[in-house]
């Protein structure tokens, strides 16, 4: 199973993963909702923790825009 933050396979995780840390997870979600807009190119926030957001909301955007198929996963 893959982790919805840091996309790690079984139990392994990222060091700045936010799974399990409510506060964690509050700021990843601010990055990936900044990410999403595509209103700015780079992550205004350095935390770690939020770029791991933005840059995942960077790529669901493009998903979004371009289309999605999962033949390539």
């Amino acid at each position: 199973m893959e982790c919805l933050f840091c996309g790690h396979k079984g139990e392994s995780h990222d060091q700045y993963c936010p799974n399990g840390h409510k506060v964690r997870e509050q700021i990843f979600w601010r990055g990936y909702d900044e990410g999403r807009t595509g209103n700015v190119e780079h992550p205004t926030s350095q935390d770690p923790i939020f770029v791991m957001g933005f840059y995942k909301g960077v790529c669901n955007l493009e998903e979004a825009v371009n289309g999605y198929d999962p033949r390539f996963d």
